[in-house]
């Protein structure tokens, strides 16, 4: 009988811990690699990385036909393993919404949550304001600087809604904290 066996190397968040079939196998090393050797393949495994976020297990993407991928590459090949946008879109949104101490690197004294912070605050007390919503979408796929518009709705009585976008470039996301938002601009601004 003949197992088919492969070595290979994943990528992703440095310490990050590295889950074959929802089991522990080991964690990423500080560079975010960890290697398989001569792992046994069949139909039924599935690879992902996962890190701690307030408290909860944050996966990666899923690989479920690792046999498949590796199917296709010769060597000793690296599989990167990304972290869903998702996350991070709603890391960031959430925090335009209502700044979190614990997002972001150094809590309370980082100078973009404490200029967060007030931006927030003076929406909140707008008396003429309902209600405000943030939605985020990233422009690049570059983890170590986020280029992201915020498109918030500002909603006011009588059924009148502001929509402005900002455009945000050099974001920095560390360890599922916000380190910086990055330097952002008013791109546009529409009414009813």
């Amino acid at each position: 009988m003949h197992v088919n066996t492969r070595t290979f190397k994943i990528k992703s968040k440095p310490h990050a811990a590295v889950y074959l079939n929802n089991r522990l196998v080991g964690k990423l090393n500080k560079k975010g690699y960890f290697t398989f050797a001569d792992l046994p393949l069949n139909d039924q495994v599935v690879l992902y990385v996962a890190q701690k976020q307030r408290g909860k297990l944050v996966k990666s993407q899923q690989i479920t036909d690792l046999a498949k991928v590796l199917k296709k590459k010769k060597g000793t090949p690296t599989i990167q393993l990304q972290f869903k946008q998702k996350s991070m879109n709603k890391l960031l949104a959430t925090n335009f919404t209502k700044p979190n101490q614990k997002d972001f690197v150094g809590g309370k004294r980082n100078r973009d949550y404490q200029e967060l912070k007030r931006l927030v605050k003076g929406w909140t007390q707008n008396p003429n304001m309902i209600k405000y919503h943030a939605t985020v979408k990233l422009r690049n796929k570059n983890r170590k600087r986020l280029n992201y518009n915020v498109i918030f709705r500002f909603y006011f009585p009588e059924h009148q809604i502001t929509k402005q976008i900002m455009s945000f470039q050099n974001g920095v996301i560390s360890h599922h904290q916000i380190k910086a938002i990055g330097g952002g601009k008013l791109i546009s601004t529409t009414g009813n």
